[in-house]
């Protein structure tokens, strides 16, 4: 089962969740931009952004936001006194953007299911705000 189906299944049984992504990376990192891991409001965890400490830092930022229907850029740093003092082998810094899943955009997430079931690409465009950037 894909991502977007996970997404589809959690909506449909009346769920939510946050779906969370690697927008910038600067040096080492564990995965590439665009990594996708999915936080069910019941914890569970579908994909990855990295495992450890990355992933375990991104996903208790995603349950403390969890009722929240705005997104949120998290900046998490596994810079060289970071990665000594919590075991990180990366030592570069990442942003992850934690993206509520809400029932409004079902059909745009079931339509992501079917495109990735079928192997068809695509780019989805996210607007997190309504104010114009100059």
């Amino acid at each position: 089962m894909n991502l977007y189906e996970t997404i589809g299944n959690y909506l449909s049984n009346n769920k939510t969740g946050i779906l969370t992504t690697i927008v910038t990376k600067q040096g080492s990192g564990p995965r590439n931009v665009g990594a996708k891991m999915f936080v069910g409001e019941d914890g569970k965890i579908y994909g990855t952004i990295g495992g450890g400490n990355l992933e375990f830092s991104v996903y208790k930022e995603a349950m403390t936001h969890m009722n929240s229907h705005t997104p949120k850029l998290v900046h998490v740093s596994m810079a060289s006194e970071d990665v000594l003092d919590k075991n990180m082998i990366c030592g570069g810094n990442v942003d992850v953007f934690l993206e509520p899943v809400i029932k409004e955009y079902s059909e745009v997430y079931s339509q992501l299911g079917c495109m990735k079931k079928k192997g068809i690409s695509g780019i989805i465009i996210t607007q997190f705000n309504k104010k114009k950037i100059s």
